[in-house]
């Protein structure tokens, strides 16, 4: 039988809003977002992902950027301890179907608008480097990591060049 798009739309509002994630010692702790320390990106995930999949990506953005500007973490560690750690949970809820593909994919687009966006957040350096050029091999479709790679390349004054997914070896 054939599932209309308005019903596959609904079914992932409700998975959406059903998904909470398992309590923690900290989650159990109620604190503003400006709250957080340097120390705290495992806390600034949650609260990402928590937002994210209760489908509030302006609150899920807003929760990062604050803490970019704010200088309470800086790009690798946004990269490294919010952005990849969320990544991954949500790829273990889809593979345990906790979370639809619709959920994922919405994650994973706002996960990329993050990458571009908290990177314009400071100066970048300016160097002499020569290019460089990141591109995921043909059959990947996965970029995300290849884009977090890119961003923290640039901020240091590489000319970086990002093909992105699936690039054929031919055409590099």
């Amino acid at each position: 039988p054939r599932i209309s798009r308005r019903s596959s739309i609904r079914r992932s509002v409700r998975l959406r809003s059903s998904f909470r994630p398992q309590p923690t010692k900290s989650s159990r702790i109620s604190r503003p977002v400006s709250a957080f320390s340097p120390a705290e990106p495992r806390e600034l995930s949650r609260v990402y992902l928590e937002h994210a999949l209760a489908g509030r990506g302006v609150e899920a953005a807003q929760t990062l950027i604050e803490a970019v500007v704010d200088e309470r973490i800086d790009l690798l560690e946004l990269f490294e301890g919010v952005i990849a750690p969320a990544a991954r949970q949500v790829g273990e809820l889809w593979h345990q179907a906790r979370i639809t593909v619709a959920d994922e994919h919405f994650v994973t687009q706002l996960n990329q608008k993050l990458i571009a966006v908290a990177s314009t957040l400071r100066p970048v350096t300016q160097s002499d480097a020569e290019r460089i050029v990141l591109a995921c091999p043909p059959d990947e479709l996965h970029d995300t990591g290849l884009r977090m790679l890119a961003q923290l390349l640039t901020s240091h004054g590489y000319d970086v060049s990002m093909l992105g997914a699936s690039t054929p070896v031919a055409s590099l």
